[in-house]
């Protein structure tokens, strides 16, 4: 019998075998042809063969180019296009974005929200999903304790994050129709929902840095009774670059503001961002005089990507710095802003916080644990199934629940762009006709 032994008789084998990988079958027009003293030729792969990792690709498969796709509802049905800057790896990557050539798109419904599959609203969310108990993996059967969901999820009001959702979504919409709140996501919602007559919605102030690209919008609602301060993120054609950078730059930065421990830190481009440009000095005026004008009430500060960065630290400076009291923070597909110490001590200050993260978003997984950043609690994790069922995961007190969002990514990052543009609304700016 022979025996394989030794390191010429491993070459050997890794010869055969790249060569059983290489060799071009009859009619394949899916490898490299070579003769010596000829260049090697490229033939296009079969449509199989880019599902192997060791297959070859053609040179400009990594290289970026904007592409307009519509993200997919859980239903199958089709949001408003948005135009991605993506390479063909990572388009083939995104099962949930389709080519807006595409044709039968449905559009969610008016404001952007909540769009087919997003979880329904009020008393119809119990968390009572026992239908789909024959359909959840058993990792993810948690997600069905009825009684564990109530208890970690006292005081989520999904009617209130609805609405705050959609606001965001209007903050993606054109400068000029926000400034004069007739954009196509700034319609009133039903009249059931009122609290008082006047129109839903009062804007304060449109609080637009161009110099940064940093856009926010202070408010009072009338369904709420309470004023709404809402960013917009990250612009959706760069997405990708810029999780990138974040994976990799890391500039921490110690807090100044009273109360704060010596050895909370936080992510420098996220508080630059938010005491360099102009949002500070206007969404701050513009909250203090809404207080004036309707007595003490709730303060909302919400965001999506990076401006949930920004509500964050706003949130933050707002009850720690200007001494608002009844501050609370909701965010959608936020990043990390800060260290374990800074999240621990933010969920003190204000201390009614949800985190919404959605089933593989890129977004959330940066910047990464192992450059000492560390995530807000309570997170709400929305997972989509089979068949257009959703599941609502309510998720521990730590932050950084191993079981929820942080269960998808690999190696702590996760890699979709498609989860970070629906969260229960369309959170990025249409095109080519805007909103």
């Amino acid at each position: 019998m022979t025996s394989f032994r030794g390191p010429r008789a491993l070459l050997s084998c890794f010869l055969l075998l790249a060569g059983a990988v290489w060799v071009k079958p009859p009619g394949c027009h899916g490898a490299l042809d070579w003769l010596p003293g000829h260049a090697l030729t490229w033939h296009a792969p079969p449509s199989w063969w880019p599902r192997w990792p060791w297959s070859p690709h053609p040179p400009d498969y990594d290289t970026p180019r904007r592409t307009l796709l519509h993200p997919m509802w859980p239903d199958g049905s089709l949001a408003s296009p948005v135009e991605l800057e993506l390479s063909q790896r990572q388009l083939d990557a995104e099962p949930r974005l389709v080519p807006a050539r595409s044709s039968g798109a449905r559009r969610p419904p008016r404001r952007g929200g909540p769009g087919p599959g997003a979880p329904s609203s009020g008393p119809d969310v119990a968390f009572n999903m026992s239908a789909l108990t024959p359909f959840v993996p058993r990792d993810k059967a948690w997600m069905l304790d009825a009684d564990q969901a109530a208890r970690r999820g006292e005081g989520l009001d999904w009617v209130v994050a609805r609405r705050l959702a959609e606001y965001v979504a209007a903050s993606y919409c054109n400068t000029s129709n926000i400034a004069a709140w007739n954009c196509t996501r700034c319609g009133d919602p039903s009249s059931e929902d009122d609290q008082s007559s006047g129109p839903e919605f009062e804007l304060e102030t449109l609080a637009w840095d161009a110099a940064w690209d940093l856009l926010g919008f202070v408010g009072w609602s009338n369904s709420l009774q309470a004023t709404v301060i809402a960013f917009r993120g990250t612009d959706s054609r760069s997405i990708y670059n810029w999780v990138t950078n974040m994976r990799t730059w890391r500039t921490d930065l110690n807090l100044t503001t009273p109360g704060a421990p010596a050895n909370a830190l936080v992510h420098g481009g996220f508080l630059t961002s938010w005491s360099g440009s102009s949002l500070s000095r206007s969404v701050t005026r513009a909250a203090a005089a809404l207080q004036r004008r309707h007595g003490p009430h709730p303060v909302h500060a919400t965001g999506h990507s990076l401006g949930g960065a920004l509500a964050t630290i706003c949130a933050m400076e707002l009850r720690a710095l200007h001494g608002l009291h009844d501050v609370r923070l909701t965010t959608f597909g936020s990043p990390r802003v800060g260290n374990a110490v800074f999240a621990a001590w933010l969920q003190r200050v204000v201390p009614e916080h949800w985190r919404f993260t959605h089933n593989r978003d890129i977004v959330p997984s940066v910047a990464p644990p192992y450059m000492g950043f560390w995530h807000l609690a309570r997170e709400v994790w929305v997972l989509d199934q089979a068949g257009a069922a959703t599941l609502v995961g309510i998720c521990d007190a730590t932050g950084e629940d191993i079981r929820c969002h942080n269960s998808v990514c690999h190696l702590g990052l996760c890699s979709s762009v498609a989860d970070h543009l629906l969260y229960l609304a369309e959170m990025y700016t249409p095109r080519p006709m805007g909103c």
